[in-house]
């Protein structure tokens, strides 16, 4: 419990706990029973970016103790891409490709299996946040540190409408 951060909640009903608590609370059952293989089916569905990561992480972590394996079912590319030495991708249930994870993720691969220009789309995704990474920086917060989070390039602006709306009641409007 301690290596996945959850023995602060040990006596909590698992019915009051997060998504990313619960995976974890799962993995620590796991890593109480020292198995050498993991298999795991999309350990990160429907869990918010922190977890995802969190997730992952903590299953790093286990492995770098040696004559450790996961096995791990994972649709999310760039999860699969990130953590994984190996993959197996699979086209309709056909295995199009097994392998190391750079010729299993090689281009001309994934735009077979999945008829389109795979690394054009995902490039087209970063640059949804490099738009929000260039915006924050011409947008500084009070403090001087730029921010591409959602929370920081909204804030600003209701702040700045509630200080307008606070001049218009001084004014008596």
């Amino acid at each position: 419990m301690e290596l996945t951060g959850v023995a602060h909640i040990a006596r909590q009903s698992v019915l009051t706990l997060s998504g990313g608590e619960l995976q974890r609370v799962f993995l620590a059952q796991l890593f109480a029973q020292n198995p050498r293989l993991l298999l795991l089916d999309e350990p990160t569905n429907h869990l918010d970016l922190v977890y995802q990561k969190q997730i992952f992480s903590l299953v790093r972590e286990w492995l770098s103790k040696g004559g450790r394996a996961v096995v791990s079912v994972v649709h999310d590319l760039s999860l699969a891409r990130m953590y994984g030495s190996r993959g197996v991708l699979l086209d309709h249930g056909r295995i199009a490709a097994a392998g190391e994870a750079a010729d299993v993720f090689a281009p001309e691969t994934l735009n077979a299996v999945y008829r389109m220009d795979v690394a054009d789309w995902m490039r087209t995704m970063l640059s949804q946040w490099e738009k929000v990474k260039k915006a924050a920086k011409r947008r500084r917060n009070p403090g001087g540190a730029s921010c591409v989070c959602y929370k920081c390039i909204i804030m600003p602006m209701i702040l700045s409408m509630q200080r307008d709306k606070m001049r218009k009641m001084a004014r008596g409007y």
